[in-house]
């Protein structure tokens, strides 16, 4: 296994940084017929389920890079809300919005008093226009983190343009205060 990670490293190196190979798409794809057959042989073997997850992000297979993340979520439970917020990312940058805001939930959801993980999926919600979901998860957020001043500044955006204009000035006295 440890040789097979490293071969496949290196044709992901050569692929990326070689001179002469510099993007080479099949140096690409032998790394990643390397690090399957690796996950073929060791299925729960985490290093080589994020090698191929790496792989797969440089190949511009963000929906095979999220089956990864999906396997590594069971394989290494421990590091689960990382790989949750990397599937949001590549669900956003893959225009699977819907999917992107799931994958966000589920990684609040294994620690809901994770500021950053609320104003994430603020930030999805906000983005998708729904300015209630997104209120409310500003809200939690500034509940844990009373000091994130950008997610008080976002959210005095919504409360304005939800016409809650009392709200919108508490928050940004918040943000002056602070």
């Amino acid at each position: 296994l440890e040789s097979g990670r490293y071969l496949a490293e290196a044709y992901r190196v050569l692929a990326t940084n070689g001179r002469r190979m510099l993007g080479d798409p099949a140096t690409l794809t032998a790394a990643e017929h390397v690090l399957s057959r690796l996950v073929q042989l060791a299925p729960a073997d985490i290093e080589s389920l994020l090698g191929l997850e790496r792989v797969d992000v440089q190949r511009g297979q963000l929906g095979a890079a999220i089956e990864v993340l999906e396997r590594l979520v069971s394989a290494d439970p421990q590091n689960a809300r990382g790989y949750l917020s990397r599937m949001a990312e590549h669900a956003l940058s893959a225009y699977r919005d819907d999917d992107a805001v799931s994958y966000a939930e589920r990684a609040l959801a294994l620690d809901p008093k994770d500021a950053r993980a609320h104003e994430r999926v603020g930030d999805l919600y906000r983005s998708r226009q729904s300015s209630a979901r997104a209120i409310a998860a500003y809200e939690r957020a500034l509940a844990l983190d009373p000091d994130a001043h950008g997610v008080a500044l976002r959210l005095s955006e919504l409360y304005v343009a939800a016409g809650d204009l009392e709200r919108a000035s508490a928050a940004l006295l918040r943000v002056l205060r602070g």
